[in-house]
């Protein structure tokens, strides 16, 4: 039986690019899951290519971060969810985080984005606070 994560150093990268959603959802860019939201993110905001690549650069090292909070058996989940098109708001209960990794989430939420607001000119950081105020507006 193959193991979960493949045995080809592409399967791997396929399961870590599908845990970067969470990394989105979580991270990054809270309002803006998966890529097709990303790219619109990166289009609204006008990122040059160099923002473009600091992101992708910060994405990167905050999902390491998260992989270390996250259990094997909790980045299955969420590989397997994100696979069958599902948000992390969706199944983020499934994963059944301790007090201990909802803090260090919570915490690498903040940070990443500082970071990423940190790449931003002070015009696509207000842009950003908009488009994230508006956001976060429609979820209740």
């Amino acid at each position: 039986m193959d193991d979960l994560f493949g045995t080809q150093p592409v399967n791997r990268i396929l399961i870590v690019s599908g845990l970067v959603a969470v990394a989105i959802a979580t991270s990054l860019a809270p309002a803006f899951a998966g890529r097709q939201r990303r790219g619109e993110l990166f289009e609204q905001l006008n990122l040059t290519p160099e923002q473009q690549t600091e992101v992708e650069a910060l994405r990167a090292e905050h999902q390491e971060q998260r992989q270390d909070i996250l259990t094997p058996e909790q980045q299955a989940i969420a590989e397997a969810a994100l696979t069958e098109g599902r948000s992390p708001r969706e199944f983020v209960s499934e994963l059944d985080l301790s007090d201990e990794q909802r803090q260090q989430l919570q915490e690498l939420r903040q940070a990443s984005r500082e970071d990423f607001r940190a790449i931003l000119t002070p015009e696509q950081q207000a842009q950003f606070d908009e488009l994230h105020s508006r956001r976060r507006g429609r979820r209740f």
